[in-house]
């Protein structure tokens, strides 16, 4: 997925995601026609979600080169907790909300 213009979505994805709370709402905003691009906060492109299944996000948060018109942080104990710790998250929140 590209970082083309439109209205864009933003899914980030950390290590211990819930992947029902990524998956199901790339799939249905895609099919609505949105621009949605999957991030991770990490190193890695694989992030591997609560229940072990990795999924390959198509860019990293810290090289994403579009403000999006929103931003979606599917959660997961561990999830929740990895998202809430990334500085590139939080400076992410400040750009597009604040």
């Amino acid at each position: 997925m590209g970082q083309e213009m439109g209205k864009s979505v933003v899914v980030v994805l950390a290590d211990g995601f819930e992947e029902i709370e990524a998956v199901i709402s790339i799939d249905i905003l895609r099919r609505a026609g949105l621009n949605v691009i999957s991030a991770a906060i990490s190193n890695n492109l694989m992030v591997r979600g609560s229940r072990n299944i990795t999924i390959q996000a198509d860019v990293f948060l810290k090289d994403l080169a579009i403000i999006p018109e929103a931003l979606l942080l599917p959660g997961g104990s561990v999830g929740a907790k990895n998202l809430a710790e990334s500085e590139v998250v939080n400076d992410m929140l400040q750009e597009c909300f604040y």
